[in-house]
């Protein structure tokens, strides 16, 4: 297919521009984590915050690519190298940030909580 030629709505991609939203509880579970790797080791902190904002563009890019996981509501997305997950919710084009947990914490409180 040349540039000039049209296309059927079916074969369109879906591209969507996000807006990433990061509530202050997050906010402070991503500094809580960091500064926890930081105390670790030094830079530490700075590779565990290069891994979380890998992970965050590409929620805000793709956010749909991760199912829902709670109250068919929240979806989950996990970090790589690290024991953590991101916890979002998608509407129309506004990705949400409603925590970031560590992988072996029970999570269902926290998320009945931030969720609404």
């Amino acid at each position: 297919m040349g540039g000039s030629e049209s296309r059927n709505a079916g074969e369109i991609e879906k591209e969507m521009n996000y807006i990433c939203l990061v509530t202050d509880e997050a906010a402070q579970d991503f500094t809580h984590a960091q500064d926890w790797y930081e105390d670790r080791r030094i830079g530490l902190g700075s590779e565990f915050q290069q891994a979380l904002d890998r992970k965050l563009a590409m929620l805000c890019h793709l956010p749909e690519m991760h199912p829902l996981y709670f109250e068919n509501k929240v979806r989950r997305g996990m970090l790589s190298d690290y024991p953590y997950s991101l916890y979002y919710t998608v509407s129309k084009n506004i990705v949400e940030i409603v925590a970031l947990l560590h992988d072996h914490l029970d999570i269902m409180p926290v998320l009945s909580k931030r969720v609404t």
